[in-house]
């Protein structure tokens, strides 16, 4: 019921669609900004490629400690060479949420040395 409640919704308003396509674009575009190597296309989950496991794993405790829920994935859940730590941006966020995160991104890549 829950699932044709929302699909009704968005149906009946689009614009949390459009809404949520723009929070990705910029979540994604600022990461790339950053130098950050990104993953997918105009979805909300976004992979961050970190490449390396044990600093994908410490990015993910970083940014929890930070207050970004960004979760770490290596081997052997991904191949290795590609572990990545995975955002998802949403209709709710608003750009001050974004560009914290961002920030959060900029201070842990930097200290990690990723970027």
């Amino acid at each position: 019921a829950a699932n044709i409640a929302s699909l009704d919704l968005l149906k009946k308003d689009p614009s949390f669609v459009q809404l949520l396509q723009d929070n990705a674009k910029l979540f994604r575009e600022g990461l790339k900004e950053l130098g950050f190597e990104v993953w997918g296309l105009d979805t909300g989950v976004i992979p961050v490629l970190i490449r390396d496991t044990e600093k994908t794993l410490a990015m993910g405790r970083r940014m929890f400690e930070e207050g970004v829920y960004s979760p770490g994935f290596g081997y052997p859940v991904t191949p290795k060479g590609e572990d990545r730590i995975r955002v998802q941006a949403c209709s709710e966020h608003t750009q001050a949420d974004i560009e914290f995160a961002l920030s959060c991104f900029a201070k842990v890549g930097k200290e990690l040395g990723i970027i």
